[in-house]
C-alpha cells in the first residue's frame, strides 16, 4: 500500500501530509506535518492546471479535492455522480435531475460560474423507490437526490459507490415521485439539513418530528473534553458529557453519552456503537429510564422537562469524528456504561 488516505490528506511513508485549500475547496498545497511544503498546484477557473507549480502532477486529489482521472490522458474530475472534464469545460454525462433546471444546459458545471460555485458533493440524499428518504451519502443532505434500492443502501457510504447503484429518478412511479419531491423541497426546512443539531432543534424536533429520524456531520459535533488519550485504539468506551464535560453543554443536551472508538493516533473516531454499525445510528434522542443506572435515568428526567411531550428518534452519521491530541489526562475520569 502506498498510501493510506485521511479526513484533510493522507499518510505516506509514515508520514502525515495535509492539503491546503482555498475558498473553493481546490488542494492548493500539500504541507508535511512539520509545515514544509511539499506540493503546489494552480488551476484555471474551471480546473484545467496552469503554471509551474512544485511537484504539481504527483497528487491525484486536486480541484475541488477532486480525484483526477489520467486514463488514456483525459485528465477527467470524479465528481462521484459524474466526471467533469475541465478541457470543455463540461461535465461528461447528463443531469441526473435535468428536468429541474430547464434553463441550464444538463452537462454545464456549476451553472457555468465556477467562481462563485461549486458541486461538492455530486449526490447527497438518498431515496428509494418509493420516493421516500431513507439516508444520506458522505456528504449529508445537501446536494442532488439519488435513488436506489433500500438493500443497496449504507447510511454514510461514499458517493462514488452510491453512484453506482443510482436507478434514476424515471425509476419512480407517479405517485413515488410525488413523494420524493414534497420530501425533497422539505429538506431545507429541517434541522439537520446544515448537518448540525442544536439542543432546541433537538427537543423541537422532539415534539413534531413525528418520530422521523435526522441525520448529522459527526465532524460537526463538538466532542471537547473527550481527549484522544482516554482512549485506545480500536476500543469502544461511552462518554458521558453530562458527567465529564458540563461545560460541553449543547452536546450534553442533545447526545448525553456517545460510544466513541479512537482509530488512530491522529484522534480519527467513530461514534458509531458496534451495535449500529450495520445503520450507522449514532443515538436515539428519547427519554426512556435504563434500570441500573440512575445518574443518567436522573440527567433523562431533568433534561425531559424542556423538550415537553413528544415521540423519540434515532439520530445517523456520516463524515469522520475528530478528538483533540492533547497530551493532557485526567485520571479521575468516569466511562459510563451507555
Amino acid at each position: 500500500m502506498k498510501r493510506i488516505l485521511i479526513n484533510g490528506g493522507y499518510i505516506e511513508n509514515n508520514q502525515y501530509n495535509y492539503y491546503i485549500q482555498d475558498h473553493l475547496g481546490n488542494n492548493r498545497a500539500v504541507a508535511t506535518s512539520n509545515g514544509t511544503v511539499i506540493r503546489q498546484n494552480h488551476y484555471y477557473p474551471f480546473g484545467a492546471s496552469f503554471a509551474d507549480g512544485l511537484n504539481k502532477d504527483k497528487d491525484a486529489y486536486k480541484y475541488n479535492g477532486k480525484e483526477q482521472d489520467r486514463m488514456h490522458g483525459l485528465d477527467w474530475y470524479d465528481y462521484a455522480a459524474r466526471h467533469m472534464s475541465p478541457a470543455v469545460p463540461r461535465f461528461t454525462t447528463v443531469d441526473p435531475l435535468a428536468e429541474k433546471y430547464y434553463s441550464i444546459s444538463p452537462y454545464a458545471y456549476c451553472a457555468n460560474n465556477p467562481i462563485k460555485f461549486i458541486d461538492p458533493t455530486g449526490m447527497a440524499p438518498v431515496y428509494n423507490e418509493k420516493g421516500e428518504l431513507i439516508g444520506t451519502t458522505e456528504d449529508g443532505l445537501q446536494g442532488d437526490a439519488i435513488f436506489m434500492n433500500s438493500k443497496n443502501f449504507t447510511q454514510g457510504m461514499s458517493n462514488k459507490d452510491a453512484s453506482k447503484h443510482n436507478i434514476g429518478i424515471d425509476a419512480l412511479g407517479e405517485k413515488a415521485r410525488e413523494s420524493y419531491q414534497t420530501s425533497f423541497d422539505g429538506l431545507k426546512d429541517r434541522p439537520d439539513y446544515d448537518g448540525y443539531l442544536t439542543p432546541k432543534e433537538a427537543e423541537a424536533w422532539y415534539r413534531e418530528g413525528g418520530g422521523q429520524p435526522l441525520y448529522v456531520d459527526v465532524s460537526k459535533i463538538n466532542l471537547g473534553g473527550a481527549w484522544a488519550s482516554y482512549f485506545k485504539i480500536g476500543e469502544e468506551k461511552g462518554y458521558n458529557f453530562f458527567l465529564m464535560s458540563p461545560k460541553n453543554y449543547d452536546t450534553a443536551r442533545v447526545y448525553g453519552t456517545l460510544a466513541i472508538t479512537l482509530l488512530d493516533d491522529n484522534g480519527t473516531a467513530s461514534i458509531v456503537p458496534s451495535r449500529y454499525r450495520d445503520s450507522g445510528q449514532i443515538d436515539d434522542y428519547n427519554f426512556d429510564q435504563h434500570p441500573g443506572q440512575p445518574l443518567r435515568n436522573l440527567q433523562t428526567r431533568a433534561a425531559s422537562k424542556y423538550a415537553g411531550a413528544g415521540t423519540g428518534y434515532n439520530i445517523y452519521g456520516y463524515g469522520t469524528a475528530k478528538l483533540s491530541t492533547d497530551k493532557w489526562y485526567n485520571p479521575l475520569r468516569i466511562l459510563s456504561p451507555y
